[in-house]
């Protein structure tokens, strides 16, 4: 698990030095989900439908944008456990039309979830169950999306992708970007 960490690390680090990285528009929004399930001792747990993402997005030329972003989900409450879920995703945007005030874009990348497991209980029938646990699990994604103008120097965002791992969902992003550049 470390060197997944540090290999996304050194990757994230590569390809930003790489690309004449101009920071363009950083973004906030909510996110929201089909749902996806992590088994532990032969029970499922469930993350949260809903949460809130934060991104940036560089320019790595014309028509390619370099996106890495953070998503937080609300905990899922299921009687005595509770399921905290986060991704962090590395994505990679085409933009078909760059010139123009509406931009369409498809997009794909790398998607890391983090799971926070926390289970106690006693049964007569199981006896206690005391899980405290962070699972991490990697998966690849891709989709496509829209953003417009909605104010000087703000865009609207919505997109939709899809996540395919160990846990495959359905994700549907929309949000603000803000354009801190000069042009």
């Amino acid at each position: 698990m470390k060197k997944q960490g540090i290999l996304i690390a050194v990757l994230f680090t590569f390809i930003s030095s790489l690309a004449t990285a101009q920071f363009k528009y950083p973004g906030a929004g909510i996110i929201l989900t089909n749902g996806s399930s992590y088994e532990v001792s032969d029970v499922d747990y469930y993350n949260g439908l809903l949460g809130v993402y934060l991104e940036n997005q560089f320019d790595v030329g014309k028509k390619w944008n370099l996106v890495p972003g953070l998503a937080f989900y609300l905990p899922n409450k299921e009687s005595e456990s509770q399921t905290n879920f986060m991704a962090l995703n590395l994505d990679l945007h085409y933009v078909s039309n760059p010139n123009r005030k509406t931009n369409v874009y498809l997009f794909g990348g790398a998607h890391v979830a983090g799971w926070w497991i926390k289970d106690e209980y006693y049964s007569v029938l199981l006896g206690q169950r005391d899980i405290n646990e962070l699972k991490i699990s990697p998966a690849l994604n891709a989709g496509a999306g829209v953003r417009f103008p909605i104010a000087y120097k703000v865009k609207f965002d919505i997109r939709a992708k899809l996540i395919v791992g160990m846990h495959t969902q359905i994700v549907a992003n929309a949000g603000v970007l803000f354009n801190l550049s000069d042009r």
